[in-house]
């Protein structure tokens, strides 16, 4: 048996001043486990309260069970809550004693497994074959925005258990995709049900995020957060710069993210269910598909009659197909 070993903390690390990192150790769930409420707000949004999805806790088991795989991808239209959740999977790892790397931008912390708490920058980790440091004891999330690919192979991510948290991004999955071949987790979209649980966080949201999310979809960001449009306008600009093609080629995890897919994304959004390791594409409402046949005109009814020979070969087209009938 290969003993592995001991770990050693970087003498270059110095203490995390963050509050938020250091007092996560206290956070507790309320409401029979609905909740995990925070000493402080959560960096970069105005929330000390997470509420967990049930989607939350499957693909937090899933990953932490392993299942082979030491890496992970999390995916899914963007404004769907990847963040949020590296910040639930963070809590439950840090209380369970491990060592985590947390790279969310502009942060990068270093949680040793005894309690310490500590600041890293680039270019001041252990390098590649300290096996002391960079082994399968360590957690490493890794949050996408703000970041690019050079950013993630700064990390070592053969050698620990790497999680990736990003939208769908071609050119930041294609290398981290190779064998080992990681777990691929697709973050649904919100119901109803599960809106209307956080909607009291957004006050600016009041009672028309239910109008919101009927024409919009189940995407938290367009529902509660950013609201200074209407869900028509959101939807009328969209269609300006898109065309019919563009909503069925541009969404998906091996696609390059442009200006225009990310605006393909308030018309189309990846959606999934349990467990969460298949994906599929689906307009974002009646309303949207609508706009988009009143907007593309002959071409999208001429469009419509050749997808609806080939419904079963592409599960976009299935969604639309479903809309019109």
């Amino acid at each position: 048996v290969a003993i592995p070993p001991p770990q050693r903390q970087p003498s270059s690390f110095p203490l995390c001043s963050d509050k938020f990192f250091n007092s996560i150790f206290n956070a507790t769930e309320i409401d029979d486990g609905s909740w995990i409420l925070f000493e402080q707000n959560m960096p970069q949004t105005t929330l000390n309260r997470l509420f967990i999805r049930e989607s939350y806790k499957t693909i937090a088991s899933s990953i932490l069970e392993g299942n082979g795989s030491h890496k992970a991808i999390i995916t899914g239209t963007p404004g769907i809550g990847k963040s949020l959740f590296l910040f639930y999977l963070l809590w439950k790892l840090v209380n369970d004693g491990k060592r985590v790397l947390f790279i969310y931008h502009p942060f990068n912390i270093y949680y040793d497994g005894k309690g310490g708490v500590f600041w890293f920058g680039s270019g001041n980790l252990p390098l590649d074959n300290d096996v002391s440091f960079w082994n399968r004891s360590l957690w490493c999330l890794f949050d996408a925005k703000g970041k690019n690919e050079a950013n993630l192979y700064e990390f070592p991510t053969s050698l620990c258990k790497f999680i990736l948290s990003t939208s769908p991004r071609r050119e930041m999955v294609n290398d981290f995709k190779k064998p080992p071949v990681p777990q691929i987790f697709y973050m649904p979209i919100w119901t109803e049900a599960e809106l209307e649980a956080i909607a009291l966080l957004f006050p600016n949201s009041s009672d028309e995020w239910h109008n919101r999310f009927t024409i919009l979809g189940g995407i938290p960001r367009h529902v509660l957060e950013v609201t200074r449009h209407t869900p028509t306008e959101i939807l009328k600009a969209a269609c300006s710069v898109c065309t019919l093609d563009d909503c069925i080629q541009a969404v998906g995890i091996d696609f390059e993210l442009t200006p225009k897919s990310k605006t393909v994304h308030s018309l189309i959004h990846v959606d999934s269910d349990h467990p969460y390791i298949k994906s599929y594409v689906r307009y974002a409402s009646p309303t949207a598909l609508n706009m988009i046949v009143h907007h593309c005109g002959a071409q999208a009814r001429g469009k419509m009659r050749a997808l609806l020979s080939a419904c079963n070969q592409n599960p976009l087209t299935a969604a639309l197909c479903g809309y019109c009938l």
